[in-house]
């Protein structure tokens, strides 16, 4: 009896975290279908917004036609596979949102909603739009990306007012010409696609202000690129381009450039004129030496050279007053230029995975430097000048083979804040439980990472029980990895907190059990 009151007890509970993972997961759906009985059974004229998202619907209701006077229709995350032609009748429509539905065609009515001012049809299935989308004479913003279009048609041309056009993870392979037509277009993102060019008619947006165009297969940009004069972003990373045009000079207005992961070898001298960029990302090309002009780029905040071929920099990289942010790992530099210490604003220096032997006296000049990375180099010593860094929270010289011992200064610039030597190496022994990571260690913000604690007869005395040596390798096991940050902590999110409270009560019920059956 008292075996078959338990197992009713064990059936109700796991009954009862049932109903509260399905009522989990249907609450915004109920939420949804509830505040919409009311836009759709009540006051048909007087009716201009119905929002009909999160309802699970697979089709628009019929009640939807009658509301007249609507001028906004919102039904996104629904399951709604097909317009019908009654669309058209929603003469006064301005926005209509189907975003995250299953449609996979528009029908021809559309082109009669000639109020029309934002359309928002992204994450569905389309494969192509009905010529008619031309007639949308109004449309101000045009959101299509995540869908399966291929090829768009000359009419897309007669958007006169289009603002923003998104067409974003598609199948486009080619634009067509028309697209020049946009006279008022400010963003266009053509990211994620299969363009291999782009139209000479480009040139004709003279109002654009950022142009998308990563991870294509664009092997080149047209000359009348340089048109664009009110262009401040321009992204075509992880593409195919081999050089860029000299036009590239002529927009002034430019603020970020993005060319990473493509084959540049070189870089035109136009570039210099960019006088307002303020980010140039160019890893992982091909260069092997950067012209005189980059110099010119006294706005210039971040630059990424990393991944690439070069063996030098010029002196001209110390004009660069305002950068903060340089990134040169991974290249074949074998040293640093003298006016490198000119870069007053420098906070990070990111040079490991490269063949340098030293560095210049110079470097004690970046006043504001908080990150000096090293490793991974052929470094045999270290000026006594990288002890005046004074705001330096990581230093990183692991993997410099050659390098026995760094300058005492370094280890006297944080004395301040670790006390020493000794006191450096016992925080980190004490607290290396934080760090663990498959027997690696992680670094918090504010520790210095060295490779080696120089001995010295200040500090010698101290480590009388154990061996100079036998320090030096704990230190560096504990403050090897560069790369690795603490560990990020579990978001406080709705599908964390949906998958672990449930289990953690099918956790509670199955011990339950357990002990009332076998204990």
């Amino acid at each position: 009896m008292l075996d078959l009151t338990i197992v009713w007890i064990v059936l109700l509970m796991l009954g009862l975290t049932g109903v509260w993972i399905v009522l989990l997961i249907l609450k915004n759906h109920i939420v949804g279908l509830t505040k919409n009985v009311f836009s759709l059974f009540g006051n048909r004229n007087g009716t201009t917004e119905l929002h009909l998202s999160n309802s699970l619907l697979t089709r628009l209701p019929d009640s939807v036609w009658t509301h007249s006077n609507l001028t906004t229709l919102i039904a996104n995350f629904n399951r709604i596979t097909h317009l019908p032609c009654n669309i058209g009748t929603l003469s006064k429509l301005r926005e209509l949102q189907l975003f995250n539905n299953r449609l996979t065609g528009l029908p021809d009515s559309i082109g009669t909603l000639c109020n029309l001012t934002t359309l928002h049809l992204s994450y569905n299935r389309l494969t192509r739009l009905p010529l008619e989308i031309g007639n949308l004479s109004n449309l101000v913003e045009l959101y299509l990306f995540i869908n399966r279009i291929t090829h768009l048609p000359e009419e897309i041309g007669n958007l006169s007012n289009l603002v923003k056009l998104d067409l974003s993870f598609n199948q486009l392979i080619e634009l067509p010409k028309k697209i020049g037509n946009l006279s008022n277009l400010e963003y266009l993102n053509l990211s994620e696609n299969q363009l291999t060019g782009l139209p000479d008619s480009v040139g004709n947006l003279r109002n654009l202000r950022e142009l998308r165009l990563s991870k294509n297969q664009l092997t080149g940009l047209p000359l009348e690129i340089g048109n664009l004069r009110n262009l401040t972003r321009l992204n075509a990373f992880e593409n195919q381009l081999i050089r860029l045009p000299d036009e590239i000079g002529t927009l002034s207005d430019l603020t970020k450039l993005d060319l990473s992961y493509n084959q540049l070898i070189s870089l035109p001298l136009s570039i210099g004129n960019l006088r307002n960029l303020v980010e140039l990302y160019l890893s992982r090309n091909q260069l092997t030496e950067l012209p005189l002009e980059i110099g010119n780029l006294r706005n210039l905040a971040t630059l990424d050279v990393s991944h690439n071929r070069l063996t030098g920099l010029l002196q001209e990289i110390g004009n660069l007053r305002n950068l903060m942010y340089l990134y040169l790992h991974d290249n074949q530099l074998t040293g640093l230029p003298r006016k490198i210490g000119n870069l007053s604003n420098l906070e990070y220096l990111n040079l490991p995975t490269n063949q340098l032997t030293g560095l210049p006296y110079e470097i004690g000049n970046l006043r504001n430097l908080t990150m000096l990375i090293l490793y991974d180099n052929q470094l045999t010593h270290l000026p006594e000048e990288i002890g005046k860094l004074v705001n330096l929270k990581r230093l990183c010289l692991s993997d410099n083979k050659g390098l026995v011992y760094p300058p005492y200064s370094v280890v006297e610039l944080f004395d301040d804040t670790i006390g020493g030597t000794k006191k450096m190496v016992k925080y980190f022994r004490d607290h290396k439980d934080i760090y663990t990571q498959r027997g690696r260690w992680k670094t918090q913000w504010h520790i210095i990472r060295l490779m080696f604690i120089p001995p010295s007869k200040e500090n010698e005395s101290d480590f009388n029980r154990l061996p100079i040596e036998i320090i030096r390798v704990i230190a560096g096991y504990i403050l090897s990895d560069p790369y690795t940050e603490p560990p990020t902590a579990i978001t406080n999110d709705k599908k964390t907190i949906g998958f672990i409270v449930p289990a953690t009560l099918i956790f509670c019920v199955f011990m339950c059990t357990y002990f009332l059956l076998y204990l």
